[in-house]
């Protein structure tokens, strides 16, 4: 299907349940069971319906890397906040892994071995990189060179999912410890 195709409300309402479907079935099983006709099933659509609008899994791939780049309501959610909020910011973040934190995990256990889930999480990982120099844009802008990038890498491991699990999973804090914990890093690098 060709985007001039995809005009129609309906139409882009089965596209994107397609994509949900593909995404969920990504975030809660193993990338090997992603198949045309589980998506399908998941979708509540025809396998022939899945086929007309992607053709391939590699393009339904694709095109689920585009859906990501365009997840409009968690960039908006995240950018309204202050910028160098850092307790807001780290707020924000937390409040995301609540919601998709495992779910992400399991994706990322998962990349090293399907390049296009690799493709998929590297499209997060430059937008929360981006998320991170507009929230502490006013940090940053107090440095510069080596010593700017050196806490943008630093801000971008202390809003992290790992720094998340280690906290909230492995060490077993609350949510809000979590939150305070995090924040308490942030601000320490950002000082």
């Amino acid at each position: 299907m060709t985007p001039s195709d995809t005009t129609s409300p309906e139409v882009e309402r089965t596209r994107h349940q397609i994509l949900e479907a593909a995404g969920e079935i990504i975030s809660t099983e193993e990338f090997d069971a992603l198949s045309m006709r589980r998506v399908a099933t998941t979708a509540g659509v025809s396998l022939s319906t899945v086929i007309r609008h992607f053709g391939t899994k590699d393009a339904l791939l694709a095109a689920l890397v585009a859906h990501g780049d365009d997840d409009v309501e968690r960039v908006d959610k995240r950018r309204q906040i202050d910028q160098g909020d850092i307790g807001a910011a780290v707020g924000v973040v937390v409040d995301d892994y609540e919601e998709a934190g495992d779910q992400l995990l399991h994706m990322l256990a998962q990349e090293h071995r399907f390049p296009a889930l690799a493709t998929l999480l590297d499209v997060g990982r430059r937008g929360h990189r981006e998320w991170v120099r507009w929230a502490f844009a006013p940090q940053l802008r107090l440095r510069t060179g080596a010593r700017r990038t050196q806490l943008e890498d630093l801000l971008v491991v202390g809003t992290d999912v790992y720094t998340w699990k280690l906290l909230r999973r492995d060490r077993g804090h609350s949510a809000k410890a979590t939150t305070a914990a995090m924040t308490a890093l942030c601000e320490a690098v950002a000082s």
